[in-house]
């Protein structure tokens, strides 16, 4: 399965001990459907001997544009009678980098310390 989307949230790379050796373990959240009123997010979480390059080079930052392949999984737990799903990620490119730009919209507002008078001073605009 294939998720594309923006970045929302990248957990902490943890070194985990196996029998076999030492494996990088981390999280990231994708936000899919974000031109809707109602984004989805799903948590693809990384279990491997190496790090993604992404990672390593720091390019898989929150707002970077990403496409990450994986397997599903759901399992049925009988003493919660509910369906777990995971998503289990292998392979993560970044194809677009965060966002230089303010928020659309934000430009033309100034920071309250850059108006005359600075800590965030009230500026009169009535002209008597």
């Amino acid at each position: 399965m294939i998720i594309s989307g923006r970045i929302h949230e990248v957990s902490e790379v943890k070194m985990v001990q196996v029998k076999t050796g030492q494996r990088f373990s981390f999280h990231i959240v994708v936000e899919y459907d974000y031109n809707t009123d109602w984004p989805q997010m799903a948590k693809c979480e990384f279990f491997s001997k190496q790090l993604p390059n992404a990672v390593k080079d720091g390019s898989a930052k929150v707002g970077s544009e990403v496409v990450i392949e994986g397997k599903v999984k759901s399992v049925y737990k009988q003493q919660y009678d509910r369906w777990f799903t995971e998503f289990k990620a292998w392979k993560l490119q970044v194809t677009l980098g965060p966002p230089s730009t303010p928020p659309q919209g934000m430009e033309g507002i100034p920071h309250p310390d850059s108006v005359e008078g600075g800590q965030g001073a009230q500026v009169d605009e009535i002209p008597f």
